[in-house]
């Protein structure tokens, strides 16, 4: 049995003949009905009309459809159309500025990995190549430079600077993968500003590569002592000289022996000196020629450091 229900109260048409208001009620029972139709967006004067609603349901939902299309006009369906669009384009331009910073990102790690790395010089080292010195640099000896290389391997100009004077020796061409460099006693005379007993000289290592340049710490390079002795035949006398740059040092008095061997071997070594109270002392033979002059020894006990003091023969 049908339900009969008038035309103004099934299209919601007030006593002013406009569109009733949806309560609250109502809008409650058309989710209903529209939870009943499985959410499907079909117009509810289509196919399935009133399938699975009650007659009261079925006219709530049709008043909610109704004051929807009046509240909701063409132009509004538009206008959301347009901000829909501009959202999509501003998303879509987001998503593109993180795929590029990504891009750069993958890229600039790539770079910094994969460039060329550029040489350091680091762990400077001076001293002389003579064993007696013992670690230390004396401008008696031929001075060893030692470095350690990280980088590609390229040509150095290497120099020994005075830090004082600015003046350095001339420039010495090497790899930087040998990471050492002699610089033999001769070499380096011309930059030396201090040449009295117990001074040093202040000196570093300048290299000049294919782009940058380098510079080591400071050294002390030590003024030697040369105790040296001096054969005179025509005077059957051996002279003991201390001295530096082949000048005797004004006053110096020391401690050392002078060790000679005669040419026959069985009478054993002489010894002469002890207290040096000369920076020049002689010693006299009764025959010069009976000793063998290649056997000459001096053996110095101070007051120098020994470490910066070399003994020798002029013949």
């Amino acid at each position: 049995m049908g339900v009969e229900v008038p035309a103004r109260e099934l299209f919601g048409l007030g006593a002013s003949g406009g569109l009733g208001q949806l309560r609250v009620g109502d809008a409650a029972v058309a989710g209903e009905a529209a939870a009943g139709r499985g959410g499907g967006d079909e117009d509810v004067l289509g196919e399935g009309v009133g399938e699975g609603l009650q007659p009261r349901q079925l006219l709530t939902k049709m008043r909610w459809d109704d004051e929807l299309r009046r509240l909701v006009s063409g132009q509004d369906f538009k206008l959301l159309t347009r901000v829909s669009h501009q959202e999509f384009v501003k998303a879509l331009v987001v998503y593109a500025l993180i795929a590029m910073t990504f891009i750069i990102g993958v890229v600039a790690f790539v770079f910094v990995q994969t460039r060329p790395k550029p040489l350091a010089l680091t762990d400077w080292h001076l001293e002389s190549t003579d064993p007696e010195a013992k670690g230390l640099a004396v401008d008696l000896d031929d001075l060893n430079v030692t470095w350690k290389a990280d980088g590609p391997p390229e040509d150095l100009t290497v120099s020994l600077e005075n830090i004082d004077t600015r003046r350095r020796t001339s420039g010495r061409t090497v790899s930087s993968a040998q990471q050492y460099l002699v610089f033999p006693k001769g070499s380096y005379g011309d930059v030396l500003a201090y040449r009295e007993r117990n001074n040093i000289n202040r000196v570093r290592i300048v290299a000049r590569g294919s782009r940058d340049s380098y510079a080591s710490n400071e050294f002390a390079l030590r003024v030697g002592i040369k105790v040296t002795a001096i054969p005179v035949p025509d005077d059957n006398a051996i002279w003991l000289a201390a001295m530096i740059d082949n000048a005797s040092i004004p006053y110096y008095q020391y401690q050392a022996k002078l060790l000679v061997w005669p040419k026959k071997r069985s009478d054993g070594p002489l010894t002469y000196g002890d207290e040096m109270k000369n920076p020049k002392m002689q010693f006299i033979f009764p025959n010069l020629g009976n000793i063998d002059l290649n056997t000459i020894k001096i053996a110095y006990f101070g007051p120098d450091d020994p470490r910066i003091v070399r003994t020798g023969l002029i013949q």
